[in-house]
Formats: structure tokens, sequence, C-alpha cells
């Protein structure tokens, strides 16, 4: 068993770990103390002990500081620390999405056709938005961009219904790319 699977398995799935894994993913890691690099990049068992032992606390701490450290050694597009660590958290959701959608391929019911799965997926992902299945792009569009100005959480919304309206917002647009 590689360290990383040795990670995936012993640390919970909270805010900090989706941030360890969009700190990874868009980093570069040229910009990093060699100590920090090790945590971000999980591949010893020892950094990965040393995450683990870390308390929530100075977890927040420890994401704050990189993230922190990186956008002011870097020429990054955000000109405020507060709008890059939402693009962070943007890009954490996404990941967060992702897992959640491949865990629950994994464990849905194999016996269902995999096309009646789809079509479910897709008919409720129209039902979350709001509009009839069959709306083109434009209607897809609007109505997610009402929906994310009415529940965004950064004015005030409901966090969970816009990951909901955000995830049928991509199943919709996957199903048109397909």
């Amino acid at each position: 068993m590689t360290t990383r699977e040795i990670f995936e398995k012993t640390i919970p799935r909270d805010e900090e770990y989706y941030y360890l894994r969009a700190m990874d993913d868009w980093l570069k890691q040229g910009e990093l103390n060699k100590k920090d690099k090790r945590i971000i990049n999980r591949k010893e068992v020892e950094d990965i002990q040393q995450w683990l032992d870390m308390s929530k606390i100075e977890r927040k701490i420890f994401i704050n500081r990189v993230l922190y450290e990186y956008w002011t050694r870097t020429a990054t597009k955000y000109k405020t620390f507060w709008a890059y660590k939402n693009f962070m958290r943007e890009n954490t959701d996404r990941i967060r999405l992702k897992d959640k959608r491949h865990k629950s391929e994994q464990h849905s019911n194999k016996s269902s056709a995999p096309h009646m799965r789809i079509n479910n997926e897709i008919t409720m992902a129209y039902k979350t938005l709001g509009i009839k299945v069959g709306a083109d792009k434009t209607q897809i569009k609007g109505a997610y961009r009402n929906l994310a100005k009415q529940h965004h959480p950064d004015i005030g919304g409901n966090a969970q219904i816009f990951m909901k309206v955000q995830e049928a917002y991509e199943i919709l647009l996957s199903k048109e790319v397909s």
C-alpha cells in the first residue's frame, strides 16, 4: 500500500483535506518552503503523520499561512488575499463534488442499467435548476445564474443548495458536451 493510499484512508474528509488537495493541484511547488511542500505533497508517512497530529485549528492556520505566503511571493491575478482564498475555496468545492460523485457512482445499485442512472441523474439536474427536461444551453445557463445569485455563500446564501445547483449545472453541461 502506497503512502497516498494510507493517507486517503486515515485522513478525515473535512474542509482542510480538500484545501490540501487543491493546494497540491494548484500551487507551483517551487514557491513553497521544503517543509510545507512535504506536507502538501503527502508522499512520506512522516509528513502524513505530521498532518494528522495537527489539531483542526493548526491545520487551518497552516493552510492560511501557506496560501498567504504563496499569494505574496507569486504574481497571481487576484488583487486581495481573500479573493485568492475564495478561488481556492471554489477549487476545494469542485474536488469535493467530484469525490462525492465518484463515491456515489461506486456505491450505486449495480442491478440498474447504466443508461437509466444517467437519465435519472440528468432529470434530477433539470429539476434542481427548475427548468423543463430538454431545455437548451441558454436556458440552462440562465437558470444556473439566477440560482447562483440567489444561493451563493458569499452573498449570504446557503452553501449546500449552491453546491447542488452547481453540480446540476455541471451535469447538464457535461451532457451537452457528450
